[in-house]
């Protein structure tokens, strides 16, 4: 699997097809909840409201990630834009779909929203994936639904 076999799509919530949104929703609750045996409430309600980065194989969604604006405002007039929910199916791990997301949320922030701060919510065993990509921790660890967390910014 290369890059070029993978077509990337940034869209709204009321841009997807049914299939497109039933494929996200059984993507994040496979990884999220089945595979870390996490139980938490996938559809918070924010997803209306976000940009989504959405990776496709073929048609099969392989890898997504949410953008939202920090502060609830208009999504061009936020200063700190969070990144969340970054998940990549298990059979695409180790192929650079995770860093190539991040670094198209980066670069698609920078153009489209006047942000000066990108930040996120990231699951500690990714540390390292997050500063390698310029993201700064900040804070202690603490506990998301029970997996252990840091928040990490990146100033632009």
């Amino acid at each position: 699997m290369t890059d070029n076999t993978i077509d990337w799509e940034f869209s709204l919530f009321s841009e997807f097809t049914n299939d497109q949104l039933y494929q996200l929703l059984q993507l994040r609750q496979k990884i999220f909840i089945v595979e870390q045996d996490c139980a938490y409430m996938d559809a918070d309600g924010q997803d209306q409201q976000a940009i989504h980065l959405l990776a496709f194989d073929k048609k099969n969604i392989v890898a997504a990630l949410r953008l939202i604006a920090a502060s609830n405002t208009a999504f061009k007039s936020a200063e700190k834009i969070v990144i969340g929910r970054l998940v990549v199916d298990e059979a695409y791990r180790g192929s650079g779909l995770g860093r190539i997301a991040i670094t198209k949320a980066i670069d698609y922030v920078k153009q489209y929203s006047g942000a000066s701060i990108i930040c996120l919510s990231g699951q500690c065993y990714l540390n390292r994936f997050y500063r390698d990509l310029g993201f700064t921790a900040k804070g202690d660890v603490y506990l998301e639904d029970g997996i252990e967390h840091q928040l990490f910014e990146l100033m632009l």
